[in-house]
């Protein structure tokens, strides 16, 4: 209820008195002293004080009631509080400069930092995936090669090897070279070459299951064949086992009836004299028929298709070496994983550091944000003293420190997104799990040590030293 002051004065030989209601003062227009005291109650108020002075001097009198319009003592506009925390955060970013870019500079260092191995590690993963592990096998089986050749888990096979042929019973021996990619093969020995197809072949249909060859044109010469036409093929080793059995007689014409036929398909043309006096052919059934039985096959390297399956190559290879050891006892293989290896054991390592590089920069993240709101205790008891409720200080700090959060984490965000945009866009979900964790820590950072520090009571908070 207002208050009724007296005011007594002289009127003649009279002493009029006036009565004056004057209205509650709201609790932020005490002065900051009485707040700083606790005295804001109306029981000490001057009006009171000023009724019991003045209560002996009065004299009953009669008196002409004025009334006097009540006076308002302030003219102060709505007052916002949302629009107040906002422009204050706003100007104290701007004002206290080195704090703020502090608060920014961590946030920025440590989101970089965890989204550098996040992306390291997706880096990696890739890496795994398309490094080549390739294998070499040198005299495997031939029967084995086939094998190799059909295996799912395998790609890339590439196999060549050579052995002496007598050809159309001619007492001098060619050399048959038997390769699955003939080209592969010439180009790697650097040889330039061309080739007159018969119709409706290629150099693909060598790997076909029926027995074609192709001759150097020299030889094709020699023997006087040309495209479309055949001739007998057999190793000059199952001639002499055929000569042991037969010692001369009807060797001739046991030769003929083991002797393998082979269609020629196509006369090759080269500046290489062992090109041209050589027999071509492709890694088939009548390739063993020709030699007489399973041999060793020279040379033959491989891919694996999927890197994640190392170990099951590597069991189909021991198995392979570990068949047929009656015509291939020399067989052994190599695989190069050595770089795969490597990969998996940076990888690993990445895995392993990643949960702690997480945890470690939440740490210094809501250490750093401790540390900034410290700094600010001064700031937050000066708003005390000037009436701003604990809540609203609270909030003040609290969102000052969680905009440099955001802004900083934008920035990262941004940066990432034109340093690498396909490895970010992979791993999105990865950096906003590993961004939230890092906001969290900052609010709960921020939030707790803001309540400490407006926790105590505004004479206590003015003796904290920054």
């Amino acid at each position: 209820m207002p208050l009724c002051v007296p005011w007594v004065f002289p009127a003649g030989k009279r002493e009029v008195r006036l009565s004056y209601r004057l209205p509650c003062l709201p609790r932020w227009q005490f002065p900051p002293m009485d707040l700083l005291q606790g005295h804001t109650s109306r029981k000490n108020s001057g009006a009171e004080a000023l009724l019991e002075e003045n209560s002996h001097e009065t004299v009953p009198v009669t008196y002409a009631p004025v009334k006097i319009p009540e006076v308002k003592l302030s003219s102060r506009k709505k007052y916002n509080a949302l629009q107040h925390v906002f422009s204050y955060v706003l100007r104290h970013i701007w004002r206290s400069g080195w704090k703020s870019a502090v608060s920014l500079v961590l946030t920025i260092v440590l989101a970089s930092g965890v989204s550098m191995l996040v992306l390291a590690m997706l880096t990696y993963k890739d890496a795994f995936h398309e490094v080549d592990v390739r294998a070499t096998a040198l005299d495997f089986a031939s029967s084995n090669i086939a094998q190799i050749k059909e295996s799912e888990l395998l790609e890339d096979v590439y196999c060549y090897n050579n052995f002496d042929v007598r050809t159309n019973g001619l007492d001098s021996s060619t050399r048959m070279l038997i390769t699955n990619d003939l080209n592969r093969y010439l180009t790697g020995e650097h040889i330039q070459y061309t080739a007159d197809y018969d119709d409706g072949y290629d150099l693909s249909a060598l790997n076909a299951d029926e027995p074609v060859c192709m001759i150097g044109e020299k030889m094709a010469e020699i023997l006087g064949v040309s495209q479309g036409e055949k001739v007998a093929l057999l190793s000059v080793s199952r001639y002499a086992a055929l000569s042991e059995v037969y010692k001369g007689k009807k060797l001739s014409a046991a030769e003929q009836k083991e002797a393998v036929m082979y269609k020629v398909i196509g006369i090759i043309k080269s500046a290489d004299d062992t090109v041209n006096t050589s027999i071509f052919a492709g890694i088939n059934g009548p390739m063993e028929d020709v030699y007489g039985q399973p041999f060793p096959f020279g040379y033959c390297e491989c891919k694996l298709v999927d890197n994640r399956e190392l170990d099951e190559m590597n069991h189909l290879l021991t198995n392979l070496k570990n068949t047929n050891t009656k015509y291939a006892p020399k067989a052994s293989f190599y695989i190069d994983s050595e770089a795969l290896e490597d990969i998996v054991r940076i990888r690993t390592l990445l895995e392993e550091l990643f949960p702690i590089a997480v945890a470690a920069a939440l740490l210094i993240a809501l250490t750093g944000q401790v540390l900034v709101i410290l700094q600010s205790a001064k700031e937050a008891s000066l708003l005390r003293i000037l009436g701003v409720t604990k809540k609203r200080v609270r909030c003040m700090l609290t969102l000052e420190q969680m905009f440099l959060c955001i802004v900083g984490l934008i920035s990262v965000t941004v940066g990432l997104s034109l340093y690498r945009p396909e490895l970010f866009e992979r791993s999105m979900q990865t950096l906003v799990f590993c961004y939230i964790l890092l906001f969290t820590g900052c609010l709960c950072g921020v939030l707790t040590t803001a309540v400490l520090v407006t926790r105590h009571k505004v004479l206590e908070l003015l003796q904290i030293k920054e």
